[in-house]
């Protein structure tokens, strides 16, 4: 029996220090969550910028039509003034079916 209680305390021991390296291992962050985490936050920077891009492109795109409008109107103000009422009686007229 003495033979059998010599045995035990170093299998115990050596039981817990595994298990306290195993808690170890899971209680630290885990580097694929970091890298992963990365990632997204990367790819949503690249959308959120090119995004924004499509964006000014737009209000670009806008405001370059609203100037040529604007000059077709001073320039041409009997045509507008046609295209304006033509436009006016095309869309009551198909509105005015329903």
């Amino acid at each position: 029996m003495a033979e059998s209680s010599q045995v035990y305390p170093p299998v115990v021991d050596a039981v817990g220090r595994v298990c306290g390296a195993v808690v170890a291992v899971f209680n630290q962050p885990n580097d694929m969550d970091a890298r992963a985490s990365q990632a997204a936050e990367e790819q949503y920077q690249a959308f959120h910028e090119a995004a924004a891009e499509y964006c000014q492109q737009g209000r670009k795109m806008v405001d370059d039509y609203s100037q040529r409008v604007e000059k077709f109107v001073r320039d041409e103000p009997l045509k507008a003034l046609a295209v304006a009422v033509g436009v006016g009686m095309g869309l009551g007229l198909l509105l005015s079916r329903r």
